[in-house]
């Protein structure tokens, strides 16, 4: 009764979840300001983002280039890539303190050297910022970067990506999603971030390297953050649908270990299914071109040998409407394709 129960929500939830939300982070911002500060070479995936504003940004807080926060980031090790010290301070409270909600991985701790290394350089952030005047600088900056971040959204907001899933999928979203830009990130690189919250639905991140340079009608905008949008999205719509299937996921997890990267299969599974659609809705709305990148970038990884099935199985969903009228409705069928384990 319960799964029911839980199955009726997600096909009849509540109107009303909001969409994404495209803007900068002012933690990001300070992890970018003290990295482009602190002497030495840049961890992996760090880039010096050089514009007009960040190179305002480098000559206004030059002075504090011997400040404590700024040696205290020095200090990490260069084993915790920049990837992960964003994905560590997104974690963070605005005032750079650990929120319950949110773990801080070990893994990462371990590359930065030990807890007490972390300790050091989240206390030397919080005092570059207060000590530094960040906050009066982030105030007139937010306001630009907004500013030159709307003709995106504006893009990003016509492709209505929401609504084109939850009709594919005929579930809706309970949720948010959180798009942000920082020129600190490298092009190259994106962090992609989902967190169940407290009472139902999702909280979904992505963070970006943004290059202010970049035309509308250039590929990053046209294709590749359509597609990231979409995995998000898929991901808050479908991933409830697996937690209904505990049992069966956990027959099929000894027969599929090939198909999984980490020690949990049920997210590798999830990120299966979550591939496959988000590869049939590039296909159907930017065109098979698009559709076809996406499906060789999954079948050169080990981790997807199971793609084409699925993509299969989802044009069987497509042509049969009638009778499934939702993916919900319609999971068994893709469950099935792992019956046979991973070959």
């Amino acid at each position: 009764m319960k799964r029911l129960l839980a199955l009726a929500l997600l096909l009849t939830g509540p109107a009303g979840a909001e969409s994404f939300v495209l803007s900068t982070d002012s933690r990001l911002e300070l992890l970018g300001a003290v990295q482009l500060l602190s002497p030495g070479k840049p961890p992996k995936g760090f880039s010096a983002g050089k514009n007009a504003a960040t190179l305002e940004l480098e000559r206004r807080f030059a002075p504090w280039r011997t400040h404590p926060g700024v040696a205290a980031n020095g200090a990490l090790s260069r084993e915790l890539d920049y990837r992960d010290r964003v994905e560590l301070v997104g974690r963070l409270s605005p005032a750079f303190e650990p929120q319950a909600r949110y773990f801080l991985p070990s893994r990462s701790i371990a590359a930065a050297g030990g807890r007490q290394r972390v300790d050091d350089w989240l206390a030397g952030l919080r005092a570059f910022a207060e000590e530094a005047g960040f906050e009066a600088y982030r105030a007139e900056a937010a306001k630009a970067e907004a500013a030159a971040l709307e003709p995106a959204r504006l893009r990003l907001e016509a492709g209505a990506f929401l609504v084109k899933i939850e009709s594919y999928t005929g579930v809706a979203f309970q949720g948010s999603y959180a798009v942000t830009a920082t020129a600190f990130l490298d092009k190259e690189v994106m962090l992609n971030d989902v967190w169940p919250r407290e009472g139902g639905g999702y909280e979904l991140r992505t963070v970006f390297g943004w290059d202010r340079s970049l035309a509308l009608d250039d590929y990053f905008w046209k294709e590749r953050l359509p597609a990231v949008l979409w995995h998000q999205y898929a991901h808050g719509l479908l991933d409830p649908l697996a937690d209904l299937q505990p049992e069966r996921l956990a027959r099929l997890a000894e027969a599929n270990k090939r198909v999984s990267w980490n020690s949990d299969w049920t997210a590798s599974f999830k990120e299966n299914i979550v591939r496959a659609v988000y590869i049939r809705l590039v296909t159907r709305e930017l065109g098979p071109e698009a559709g076809a990148r996406l499906r060789e970038d999954a079948q050169e990884e080990a981790n997807f040998p199971k793609t084409d099935e699925l993509l299969a199985r989802l044009q069987e969903y497509e042509r049969s409407r009638d009778k499934h009228p939702t993916l919900a409705v319609f999971y068994p069928r893709l469950l099935d394709v792992f019956e046979g384990g991973a070959r």
